[in-house]
């Protein structure tokens, strides 16, 4: 079940990049969670080769992430968002003087650099 969700994950952001027939099947293994022989028979093909261009495919989508990194990108920046998120809402539960909001306000914007000096 974990290699479907890392399939369909990495689909998700890369399954435009696949050929036509490729997209169709991943698609069908994936989004419309259908099986192997199924597959095979709506596309006029065996199940051995559904097996295959789902194996192909699932090493250009891993292809993909390993050279073009959007997904771990994606993940860094949800991150440090969620760190920005959680910094901001303990500066208002907090009585908060103008100096410590200032330094709340120097964080975020080392944060915001991280974001853009590492090409996230």
């Amino acid at each position: 079940m974990e290699k479907i969700v890392e399939v369909a994950v990495l689909f998700d952001y890369y399954g435009k990049l696949l050929s036509k027939k490729q997209y169709d099947v991943v698609d069908q293994y994936c989004n419309e969670d259908l099986s192997l022989r199924e597959i095979a028979e709506l596309n006029g093909n065996s199940k051995q080769g559904i097996s295959d261009i789902l194996n192909r495919s699932e090493k250009k989508l891993q292809f993909y992430e390993k050279e073009l990194k959007i997904i771990e990108k994606f993940s860094k920046i949800n991150s440090i968002l969620k760190e920005i998120n959680k910094m901001i809402l303990d500066s208002k539960d907090k009585d908060k003087d103008k100096d410590d909001l200032f330094k709340l306000l120097d964080i975020i914007q080392n944060k915001n650099n991280e974001i853009i000096k590492s090409n996230l």
